[in-house]
C-alpha cells in the first residue's frame, strides 16, 4: 500500500487525508545528507554490539552504562580522533 502511493496508482480512501498530509510534510521538509567517519561516531560501535547481543529490541531513557565515557567524550569539545588524508 505504501508503495502504492508513491507512484501513480491510487491509495484507500481511509488514509487518504492522512497520507497527503504525510506527502505534504516531507515536500516541506529540507533534506541534509552528510558522511561521519568511524572515529567520530565512538558511540555507535558500543550500542550495535549490545543490539546483536538482545533478542528483543531495546529502549533507553538515558545512555547505557557501557557508552557512558565514550558520550561525555563525544560531547566534549576536544576532538577524539585525527584523520590525515
Amino acid at each position: 500500500m505504501v508503495g502504492e502511493g508513491f507512484g501513480l496508482s491510487s491509495i484507500r480512501w481511509c488514509v487518504a487525508t492522512t497520507w497527503d498530509s504525510c506527502k505534504q510534510l516531507f515536500l516541506d521538509m529540507e533534506y541534509y545528507c552528510s558522511h561521519i567517519y568511524r572515529e567520530g561516531n565512538t558511540v555507535a560501535n558500543p550500542i550495535d554490539s549490545i543490539g546483536l547481543n538482545q533478542p528483543t529490541p531495546l529502549w533507553w531513557e538515558s545512555a547505557p552504562q557501557q557508552t557512558i565515557t565514550l558520550v561525555g567524550r563525544d560531547m566534549s569539545i576536544i576532538p577524539n580522533y585525527f584523520r590525515f588524508h
